[in-house]
């Protein structure tokens, strides 16, 4: 076979070939398209088959539910009654620990405000000390010549001379505790120990007297010398003035205030402060007692008083019955006492009837005046 012959034989077989190619792939695209119909059936069927059973399935659980209604309501109430208790009871317990700590604060406000009164009331009183104390040295500044000094030996020598002077006719400690029994019979039948200051207390006879009752007992004078010998019976002695001493007291904060032998010492308006600042000091119901010799005793008013050079004023019974008087002391008694012997002798002024002149020089030595606060209404 030639060469050209064998070209025409060789394109018809491709031609053959590719004719026969268009066959098939016509016959597969019918057959996919085939396919796709029948799958495009059964995919319908499926969704057929399915809405089927949903829709049954619906309806199944429809019935049920319907059945169990009622059963689920009542489940319902009692959680939401149990709840609701739950939460009124946590409600109730928030609410009451609410009001507790509106208690606490209430409390704590009223405490605070108890705390301020009294800082408050502390302060007020700690002013007025301090203005008294003030008004006092004042005074005395005012009384004192400001170019007359007084030299520390010689103050020292003025000190060791009243207390060997008041040895010597004052009398023994002993003697004077015995002559102090009536004022101590005063204080005898109280029910609880009583604050009681001594003022100008000397060599403490009186405190040791009333210290053995069982009272509290404070002494104040302005003598060393007489602290010392307070302060070694252990005694509880304050070095000071009397006057300034009172002026810086709280207000009713003693029971009792004595002075034995002390106010004829004072100048009258001096005296008058004392009262008053004694008076202010004392509570109410307290007593006041003082000892001054007896000027209407001839020897006494004419001799043994101007014996101690510091004598400043004699005291009459009347007079100082008027000034405790004026400033609101109750219960006032002035009377001539005599206690040296075993006997006290006690007799009241307002009973005394001085008529012959040797009545006089009979008269006990001493002037003791007794005097209460009143109680308040």
């Amino acid at each position: 076979m030639s060469p050209g012959e064998n070209r025409e034989s060789l394109s018809g077989l491709v031609t053959a070939i590719r004719r026969e190619a268009a066959k098939l792939s016509n016959l597969e695209e019918r057959l996919f398209d085939s396919q796709i119909q029948s799958s495009r059936r059964s995919t319908a069927d499926i969704d057929s088959d399915l809405n089927a059973a949903i829709r049954a399935a619906e309806n199944l659980a429809a019935a049920r539910l319907s059945v169990r209604s009622s059963t689920n309501n009542l489940f319902k109430k009692i959680c939401r009654k149990l709840f609701l208790s739950f939460l009124d009871r946590i409600e109730r317990r928030r609410c009451q620990s609410e009001l507790a700590l509106l208690c606490v604060l209430q409390n704590l406000h009223a405490a605070q405000q108890r705390l301020y009164d009294e800082l408050k009331e502390a302060q007020e009183l700690t002013d007025q000390s301090l203005v008294r104390q003030f008004q006092h040295l004042q005074r005395q500044i005012d009384v004192q010549d400001s170019s007359s000094t007084i030299n520390p030996e010689l103050e020292k020598l003025l000190e060791r001379f009243y207390c060997k002077f008041e040895s010597e006719y004052r009398g023994s400690s002993d003697s004077v505790r015995h002559r102090l029994r009536p004022y101590r019979d005063r204080l005898t039948n109280s029910a609880s120990p009583l604050r009681v200051v001594d003022l100008g207390c000397g060599r403490g006879e009186w405190l040791t007297l009333i210290r053995d009752l069982g009272h509290l007992v404070k002494g104040v004078d302005y003598n060393p010398e007489f602290v010392d010998i307070c302060q070694q019976q252990k005694l509880q002695v304050e070095l000071a003035d009397a006057g300034a001493w009172l002026h810086s007291q709280s207000d009713q904060s003693v029971d009792v205030i004595s002075a034995f032998h002390v106010i004829e010492h004072l100048p009258f308006s001096t005296l008058v402060g004392w009262i008053q600042q004694i008076h202010r000091i004392l509570k109410p119901q307290g007593l006041l007692l003082l000892e001054t010799p007896n000027i209407s005793q001839f020897h006494v008013g004419l001799v043994d008083f101007y014996r101690d050079p510091t004598h400043t004023q004699k005291i009459h019974p009347q007079m100082i019955q008027t000034l405790l008087e004026s400033i609101d002391f109750t219960d006032i008694e002035t009377a001539y006492v005599d206690a040296h012997g075993d006997e006290i002798k006690w007799l009241p002024t307002d009973l005394v009837q001085l008529q012959d002149p040797g009545q006089y020089g009979s008269l006990p030595a001493d002037l003791a005046i007794i005097a209460r606060k009143a109680a308040e209404n």
